[in-house]
């Protein structure tokens, strides 16, 4: 099919049906026959699992990573759908990366589980999400960055004059900014200025462009926990893009921070035409508008039935073979002790750090901790109360309290909070052990502003099924990936335990309290 024109070769639809390898999605074909164009500087778009996969620059800047479809017949009633996942979307090139020295030291020590020597034992299994050197390359592209060259924005969705156009600021669409402590914010782009729309954790996103009565309405949809896009909410209006002909460009121009570097997941993009559609008036007070959206948001949920219950009745020296919920308790990762006293789970003192060079190459620091109960495997949810250390900031104290999937010593995934003096907000953050190795640099995090806090209860739930994982904080989602959004060659965690734990964090945990532990599951395995 030849490129569009005019709306009598709509509706294009782009599912990603067909993997693709890095470096090979320029110029292949849709669904429907459309030809992807853009550009692909540097091989990192690539399309596996029905989504689009676009890998971390090693010189950032618009204009070099950009998935575009068109060019269309700019006219009333031409909308755009598309789903996808920013890899991360507080990404930005602010602050420098460590010198490529401090970067190959803390690669080295790893998540600190292990020693370094026994990290390069099992390293030679591990599906690592980037090559080495192309982030060896990074570290070295990053000490040569200028300061006018650091942004905070990081994701463009735009109408561009052209399939290959660099200035996405200018417009008319939507650019992703990081906001610090905030995480992140969805921001209204036209003639060179940002204005935001919308708060941005890390979670998939629905965007809808529709062209009515001369504008450019902009709409987007959180994904939550159910099986269906929430109503798209709307944002505001932009001028409609100068000409008759219209590019829609999706261009990524940061991912990741300081070193960690995380794939964005495009899973759909819908164009199409409505013979009948809202006005702009009618979308500011509510009005709906069609799909033109397959794909749903992961479906995870936090209601399924109860199947374990433990609230640390009693007191004990530690958590590991008692019973207060019906199962019993095991101690799976790590030497220090969770103790627990009259309706507290305690995480106990920090161990001592290994002395002399020997040892701290062969011996792991020890301070990552699980305690576990059985599961049968089935999709479910897991959520406990957790207390952080201390009530301010400034005292030293240190939250790295969390929940895991556990599948066997060498296979499982955390979720933990991060809590500490040096950073102006809290973080939940997750990290994925397989075959006996974790990549510290592929942990998958996002900053929640105040949700956490010293001294102040709140309940971290982890909803999980045979695809991925969704993390809550007090009910609301937070944090979504499916697995292979991290690692596209290896599957689920198999989870055969579940439980609670305290992890390395560029810190460890300073005594957080676990006020109680709740598993609940699908009817069936």
């Amino acid at each position: 099919m030849s490129a569009l024109i005019t709306g009598e070769q709509l509706p294009l639809l782009d599912d990603f049906g067909s993997d693709a390898p890095a470096g090979k999605v320029i110029g292949t074909t849709t669904r429907t026959g459309h030809r992807r164009q853009g550009i692909d500087a540097e091989s990192v778009l690539s399309i596996d699992h029905r989504a689009a996969r676009i890998r971390p620059l090693v010189r950032p800047g618009w204009g070099r990573s950009t998935l575009a479809y068109g060019p269309f017949a700019i006219r009333d009633g031409l909308i755009a759908s598309i789903v996808l996942l920013n890899g991360r979307n507080g990404s930005e090139n602010l602050d420098p990366w460590p010198s490529p020295i401090n970067w190959i030291k803390q690669w080295v020590r790893g998540t600190q589980s292990d020693g370094p020597a026994e990290r390069m034992l099992h390293a030679y299994r591990f599906p690592h999400r980037d090559r080495l050197t192309r982030r060896l390359q990074a570290a070295r592209a990053d000490a040569r960055c200028l300061p006018a060259d650091r942004r905070d924005v990081n994701l463009a969705v735009s109408w561009t004059p052209s399939a290959v156009a660099a200035e996405p600021e200018r417009g008319p669409g939507l650019i992703v900014r990081a906001t610090g402590p905030e995480n992140a914010e969805l921001c209204l782009a036209e003639s060179g200025e940002l204005h935001t729309a919308a708060p941005l954790l890390e979670l998939p996103i629905r965007l809808v462009f529709l062209f009515t009565g001369g504008k450019l309405a902009v709409l987007a949809a959180i994904g939550n926990d159910t099986a269906h896009w929430p109503k798209p909410t709307y944002l505001g209006t932009l001028a409609a893009p100068a000409g008759d002909l219209g590019w829609l460009s999706i261009q990524q121009r940061t991912l990741g921070q300081v070193g960690w570097g995380m794939d964005t997941r495009i899973r759909e993009v819908h164009v199409d035409h409505l013979a009948e559609y809202p006005t702009v008036d009618e979308l500011a007070a509510g009005a709906e508008i069609d799909s033109q959206c397959s794909i749903p948001p992961s479906g995870r949920r936090i209601d399924d039935p109860v199947v374990f219950v433990d609230h640390f009745e009693g007191s004990g020296p530690d958590l590991a073979g008692t019973t207060g919920g019906g199962r019993a308790w095991r101690h799976v990762v790590g030497k220090r002790k969770i103790h627990f006293d009259l309706g507290t789970a305690v995480v106990g003192p920090a161990l001592p750090t290994p002395r002399g060079r020997v040892t701290r190459l062969f011996r792991p620091s020890g301070q990552r901790t699980a305690y576990v109960v059985d599961w049968d495997g089935r999709a479910g949810s897991i959520s406990t109360e957790i207390t952080p250390p201390g009530t301010r900031r400034g005292n030293g104290d240190a939250g790295r309290a969390g929940l895991i999937l556990f599948e066997n010593q060498d296979n499982y995934l955390i979720v933990n909070d991060w809590l500490d003096d040096e950073y102006g907000g809290s973080s939940v953050s997750s990290f994925r052990r397989i075959d006996g190795h974790e990549e510290v640099y592929d942990a998958v995090w996002t900053n929640v502003g105040q949700r956490i806090v010293w001294g102040r209860r709140h309940e971290l739930t982890l909803s999980f099924d045979p695809s991925g994982f969704t993390a809550y904080v007090d009910g609301e989602a937070v944090l979504d990936r499916e697995y292979r959004d991290v690692y596209p060659t290896r599957g689920p965690v198999n989870v055969n335990a579940v439980g609670i734990c305290t992890n390395w964090e560029f810190g460890d945990d300073t005594g957080s309290r676990f006020q109680s532990f709740t598993a609940r599951g699908r009817s069936t395995p």
